[in-house]
């Protein structure tokens, strides 16, 4: 009786559980301090992946993406400013610069080509990279359905990656916009913080730990990429040494 009766109540139930049902998961947007996810890009051709955690991997990378290849905002203003604005980009310690979007390889490589963004071999400006099946976009958190441009795409943003971990994220507000992911933009905040530091680093008297490889800055510990494995000893190290020597 009992189940008679739940299949007649069916109807009336299905779409009412239908509106209650929790939304589909989405990945949390990256943000700055995390590690950038390892997904394989692709560049010039199918068969020549990178990838993106071996490209950052002990190294300043400043990655930027666009919604699409050849849409008119990414190639008048965004690619543009990031060729022009190349130089002085790396003079505030970055390595590479590398443009992203959900396109094919050999579209982006045609796009590079009319943009002039430099052969990769010979020390080009700009790297581009496809994110073909938008993995690494989706990875980020930072993906969007736009229709008009076939799907799934990137939002705009520009980030810096240092040694696999973000320092520097700037994301369109509305995914789409040219604003804060800018060149210009993210030079500004580049000189702000090789500044800072350098401000920072003038006024702080400290010794370097010839134990192990840290920095101790006033009794603070600035550890070295790779030297997390030690951080008990060299804690007693630190303490020894600020007692001691400062």
């Amino acid at each position: 009786m009992a189940a008679r009766v739940l299949l007649h109540l069916r109807p009336t139930f299905t779409p009412i559980l239908a509106r209650l049902a929790l939304p589909a998961h989405r990945a949390m947007s990256i943000k700055v301090g995390d590690e950038l996810p390892s997904v394989d890009l692709f560049e010039e051709t199918p068969a020549n992946s990178v990838n993106t955690r071996d490209l950052c991997a002990g190294r300043k990378v400043l990655l930027f993406a666009v919604p699409g290849a050849f849409t008119p905002g990414c190639s008048k203003t965004h690619l543009p400013g990031f060729i022009n604005q190349a130089a002085a980009i790396k003079s505030k310690g970055i390595q590479e610069i590398a443009c992203v979007a959900v396109n094919d390889p050999f579209v982006m490589a045609a796009w590079g080509e009319r943009q002039s963004v430099g052969d990769k071999r010979n020390l080009g400006k700009v790297r581009m990279l496809a994110d073909t099946n938008g993995e690494f976009t989706k990875a980020l958190g930072l993906d969007q359905d736009l229709a008009v441009l076939g799907g799934l795409r990137s939002k705009r943003y520009s980030m810096v990656v240092e040694d696999g971990r973000v320092v520097q994220l700037n994301v369109e507000p509305d995914g789409k916009g040219l604003s804060c992911s800018l060149a210009e933009n993210t030079v500004a905040k580049l000189h702000v913080q090789t500044s800072g530091r350098a401000r920072q680093a003038a006024r702080s008297p400290g010794i370097f730990c010839l134990a192990c490889p840290m920095i101790v800055e006033c009794g603070k510990i600035n550890m070295v990429p790779g030297a997390a494995a030690r951080k008990v000893l060299c804690g007693i190290i630190v303490a020894v040494c600020t007692k001691f020597l400062m």
